[in-house]
């Protein structure tokens, strides 16, 4: 590296390359070169020896299982019926205060009506459109998370709407629709847009 790192970085960095089976410091010039020898070394050469053993043993269990690769995408085929065992909602448990009791039952008929809309939404969605609503819901167009939690907000006028956070996933749906048709407009006027669009460029 010919006097471009500090004595000390140049000590950190061959320690890690020695740790990684490289014993000389390459040039500028060769570093992207032995980087890649030793990543390719620690990812693929070391690991290969233990899969080989393991899949000598796992391989019939697999096969029985994923016979082939289309068992493998059904997996993750977006289907209505799919996308709705995802759906896992908490509707509010009645509350002993006779007051809080009356409450919770107003919001649980809320939370029910509601949650019969988005399955109703869910169930009416096909192919391109389901694909949407999951996107919307996951940050991704096929099923790769175990739930979908949807809690409920009492959001009103113009702050009503759906707040997707894709991580968890959540979708908090405001118990505030009195109809179908509001509700799904709604939710359709949103998936339509382009304001949750995730383009790679």
């Amino acid at each position: 590296m010919n006097g471009s790192i500090g004595e000390d970085d140049h000590d950190e960095l061959l320690e890690i390359l020695s740790r990684m089976g490289c014993h000389t410091v390459p040039s500028l010039d060769d570093m992207k070169g032995t980087i890649l020898q030793v990543a390719h070394k620690q990812l693929i050469q070391e690991p290969k020896y233990a899969l080989d053993i393991m899949s000598n043993i796992i391989r019939s269990t697999l096969q029985m299982f994923l016979p082939d690769v289309s068992a493998i995408v059904a997996l993750y085929e977006v289907t209505v019926k799919g996308v709705l065992k995802l759906i896992e909602a908490e509707v509010q448990n009645a509350a002993q205060n006779k007051t809080l009791q009356m409450f919770c039952e107003v919001q649980n008929a809320a939370q029910n009506k509601t949650l019969n809309f988005l399955k109703q939404f869910i169930c009416s969605l096909h192919d391109e459109r389901l694909q949407k609503f999951l996107r919307f819901v996951t940050g991704a167009e096929m099923i790769r998370v175990e739930k979908i939690e949807v809690q409920f907000t009492t959001l009103r006028g113009l702050e009503r709407r759906p707040i997707v956070h894709t991580c968890g996933p959540l979708l908090e749906v405001p118990c505030t629709y009195n109809s179908y048709p509001e509700f799904g407009s709604e939710i359709q006027n949103i998936l339509d847009g382009d304001c949750h669009r995730m383009d790679i460029m």
